[in-house]
């Protein structure tokens, strides 16, 4: 019996130590992210999607999965920004330059102004359009 709990042992001690001896830093987490530029129209039309064109930029090399957020915050306001995914296995991030953009499809309706908040810069930057009845 004391052979048996001696193996156990040493063999919860051998998985432990290899795991850290790999490294064992792994890191993932939802990054957001600072748009490039975008476009809105001044006016639409009630019920009549119009298009706006978003662009950011993935600046590293652990940066994944980018996709492109428009959350209503309130009844006349949104907000749009990036997001992505932070992966990394321990190993070494690099500098990049890999712009992504979209066109979003967006349809109110009810008239009036509305207002949408794109994050550039770690700010807000507003914007607006007219929905026209």
């Amino acid at each position: 019996m004391k052979k048996l709990l001696f193996y156990i042992g040493t063999l919860i001690l051998i998985i432990t130590l290899s795991r850290c001896m790999d490294g064992g830093s792994y890191e993932k987490y939802d990054v957001v992210l600072n748009l490039t530029s975008w476009s809105l129209p001044d006016t639409a039309k009630v019920s009549v999607p119009f298009n706006t064109s978003l662009t950011s930029l993935l600046d590293n090399s652990c940066l994944k999965n980018m996709r492109f957020e428009v959350d209503k915050y309130d009844n006349v306001t949104y907000r749009v920004y990036a997001r992505a995914v932070y992966e990394n296995h321990g190993e070494m991030c690099y500098d990049t330059q890999n712009y992504k953009d979209t066109t979003i499809s967006i349809t109110i309706e009810d008239p009036g102004k509305y207002y949408f908040y794109f994050l550039r810069e770690g700010k807000f930057r507003k914007d607006s359009i007219v929905i026209k009845p």
